[in-house]
């Protein structure tokens, strides 16, 4: 057995501010966690859940996938008392293969802002919030765009 202790003091913590859903793409994960501490002042958040293409199965009405949107937000709420979404898109995206930047950006974000109306609606109720980020690559760097 491979042991290793890890020091944590959120042990004890049973809410944060928000829920981020991303894209399972390794190269974006360590910068996207970076982006919500740093540039959205988010410390404690669950996630990030990886769904391939984020958005793209939920405007494509892919049950399953909004399903298991849906699970993770409900889950969040009841457990960890969010009061926001963070949904973040991302450049070279291999679930969109579109190889043209602007086009993909034009289709990442339309698809965005679908899921967000549609998961919206789900939770107007609520006072659960959405806000929609695009991650865009330059040179050894990412650039979080709002959407």
């Amino acid at each position: 057995m491979h042991r290793i202790k890890v020091p944590n003091e959120l042990l004890d913590a049973h809410e944060c501010e928000a829920l981020v859903l991303t894209c399972m793409d390794f190269r974006f994960r360590e910068a996207t966690q970076q982006f919500v501490k740093e540039g959205l002042g988010i410390n404690q958040f669950d996630g990030p859940i990886s769904i391939p293409g984020v958005c793209k199965g939920i405007a494509e009405e892919n049950g399953t996938v909004t399903d298991f949107a849906k699970f993770a937000i409900e889950t969040a709420l009841k457990v960890h008392h969010i009061k926001k979404v963070l949904i973040i898109h991302h450049e070279e995206c291999g679930a969109y293969g579109i190889s043209d930047r602007d086009v993909e950006f034009q289709k990442e974000t339309e698809d965005e802002k679908k899921g967000d109306a549609i998961l919206g609606d789900l939770y107007s109720d609520s006072d659960l919030s959405f806000q929609l980020f695009f991650a865009k690559k330059g040179d050894g760097e990412i650039t979080y765009v709002s959407v």
